[in-house]
């Protein structure tokens, strides 16, 4: 095939040949349709949607000397795949030298993002621009939200209604004030048309009417569009850098309390050696084995007493756990201690909790190399005016019916059995330790919450969040929840379990593996069934419990578990089956845990 040159190519549903409104132009172009695993190439582009009629059309009014090749890739509607976009990429790359490709199309669910921005890289590095609309659902799609892609949007009110707004800091360039146009369509008609598609045919005319000024060496297309804008808005505290980058190599941990349990429980998931657990004497644990503490755990390490710790030992990080409630109880400022002996033994310094109140002295603002985590206002970075992302990667979450039940421990098991089985395991947890166990997010909202915060923001930035684990083009993403995901009580706020709710909005999980206790009213949990798959169009794939009370004896720091009877569980999981028509798994050996991971393979496996 001979290369075809062109000033757009225009990817749409064809053109309808006999319009009246197309009499004075000569149509060129070629239909592209998918026939089993092969791409048939055909003559017939006439139109039988109507989209690409009044797209062509708008093109050559505005600028009826503008040379134009029609893809046509739509039939009978406007659905289209990723791959069928990628085919039609590659081939006008081989086949077509032309200025701009203007696509009134593309996918929200995205399943190889990084092989699609490349290719439009490619397209933008030499000199040929992407001009795409934006779906008028409302979501993030692309192409239309890449860097090297010109995205147009429309809005239904607050912009001008003559021009356009260009947008600085955002995946959305060019936004446009939403209003009906009389456009042709199909059987010679005209129609009433509104939607973002309708507007970008502007900027593709623009573009190429301006084309050699916008290639000189000392412009750009943004600058281009920028300056004929009619109005600009700029996102601004708008960045793109993720989490601070905070290698561990060697650690010590302190306090021995929840949250350490599950790293020294799971010291195989971390990327660090432990050279050392420590504790206060005060609570009892020092010279113990961890495996006396926590009968579950193998590690025989020795819990020593913090007073005692050599801080020469050739560690680089210190794990400061949650420390607040032991620093009352004991009346002892363990934090000061710790800060000053990290700064003067030159060590760094990972702490559960905000200790910014800590830091206010220049000298150990400079000195001490220091990370928290949390989430703040400034990391919910809202730069595409609410359209989230669509998540194609496989999510399944990790819900409860109160605190103190497993969840954590779940998370980090199946995290475990699907690395072993060969799955790249994506991760968002709600724990400060999940960075120590190479989670891509954490979003700590748990016991002492360092979520900043809440409502829309909330769910914007776990959304985002999950965006980022997307983009490391993982297998499977596993989300943690904390403590219950549908209220016991009322009377109270703090009963209410909002950011849960943010939580379930913001990752749209696929299936739910909801945790329960063995003395949970049946009533709630069907109640926590039916919340959760009516909030979301998704499934509680099974239920899981752990052979744990917590109707025992109180420690000066919470309470202790102990196993329930066997029996009893027995016959709570037999009911759970039975009234809620789902799976429901008793954890208490490492085939439970292969037998959940299968669960969770043959479910995604089917919807596939």
């Amino acid at each position: 095939m001979e290369k075809i040159t062109t000033d757009i190519v225009l990817i749409d549903s064809g053109v309808e040949m006999g319009h009246p409104a197309l009499k004075n132009y000569k149509v060129d172009g070629i239909s592209i349709a998918k026939c089993g695993n092969k791409y048939i190439l055909d003559s017939d582009i006439n139109d039988t949607y109507g989209h690409g009629t009044a797209i062509y059309y708008m093109l050559k009014k505005d600028n009826p000397d503008i040379n134009i090749y029609v893809i046509k890739l739509f039939q009978e509607d406007l659905t289209v795949e990723l791959e069928d976009i990628i085919f039609i990429l590659n081939f006008i790359k081989q086949n077509i030298n032309c200025k701009i490709i203007h696509m009134s199309l593309g996918v929200s669910f995205c399943e190889d993002i990084y092989l699609f921005e490349n290719i439009c890289d490619e397209f933008y590095q030499n000199k040929v621009f992407i001009i795409s609309a934006f779906d008028n659902l409302g979501t993030l799609s692309y192409p239309a939200a890449f860097k090297t892609v010109i995205g147009v949007d429309m809005v239904s009110k607050g912009i001008s209604n003559k021009g356009y707004q260009y947008v600085i800091n955002s995946p959305v360039n060019i936004r446009f004030l939403a209003h009906k146009q009389l456009l042709p369509f199909l059987d010679k008609k005209f129609e009433n048309l509104i939607g973002s598609s309708f507007f970008a045919p502007h900027i593709s005319n623009l573009v190429c009417k301006n084309y050699k000024e916008i290639v000189n060496e000392d412009y750009d297309i943004h600058q281009f569009l920028k300056n004929k804008a009619t109005t600009i808005i700029n996102i601004e505290n708008y960045s793109e850098e993720s989490k601070k980058s905070f290698p561990i190599k060697k650690a010590v941990v302190f306090p021995f309390n929840k949250e350490i349990h599950s790293i020294v429980a799971n010291t195989d998931l971390c990327s660090f050696d432990i050279l050392g657990i420590f504790d206060t004497k005060y609570l009892g644990n020092v010279n113990k084995k961890i495996s006396e503490v926590l009968p579950y755990c193998s590690n025989d390490n020795i819990i020593q007493n913090i007073e005692k710790l050599d801080w020469s030992l050739p560690f680089d990080t210190f794990i400061l756990g949650h420390i607040l409630e032991i620093n009352n109880l004991i009346r002892k400022d363990y934090i000061s201690s710790i800060i000053e002996k990290c700064i003067k033994f030159n060590k760094k310094l990972y702490a559960f909790d905000d200790i910014s109140a800590y830091l206010t002295d220049n000298v150990i603002k400079t000195n001490l190399n220091y990370y928290h985590p949390e989430v703040k206002m400034g990391d919910v970075k809202n730069n595409t005016f609410g359209k989230m992302r669509c998540i194609n990667k496989p999510v399944v979450a990790i819900m409860g019916t109160s605190p103190k039940q497993g969840k954590y421990t779940l998370q980090l098991q199946l995290r475990r059995q699907l690395k072993k089985e060969g799955y790249r395991v994506g991760q968002f947890g709600t724990e400060p330790t999940g960075y120590l166990f190479g989670f891509e997010v954490v979003y700590p909202f748990g016991y002492n919450s360092s979520v900043k915060v809440t409502g829309n923001d909330s769910i914007y930035a776990i959304n985002r969040m999950l965006g980022e684990i997307e983009r490391t083009n993982p297998d499977i993403i596993i989300v943690g929840s904390q403590s219950q995901t549908v209220h016991y009580n009322t009377g109270n706020l703090a009963f209410y379990s909002i950011q849960n709710t943010e939580l379930l909005l913001g990752t749209e999980p696929d299936g739910v593996i909801l945790v329960v206790n063995y003395n949970d009213p049946i009533e709630y949990i069907k109640r926590t069934i039916n919340y959760i798959q009516s909030l979301q169009e998704t499934t509680v794939i099974a239920l899981v419990v752990y052979p744990i009370s917590k109707d025992t004896k109180w420690t000066v720091l919470g309470s202790l578990t102990n196993k329930c009877n066997y029996k009893e569980l027995v016959a709570f999981q037999e009911k759970v089956i039975k009234e809620t028509d789902k799976k429901c798994f008793i954890v208490d050996s490492q085939i439970d845990i292969e037998a959940i991971t299968e669960e969770i393979i043959n479910f995604f496996s089917e919807d596939s």
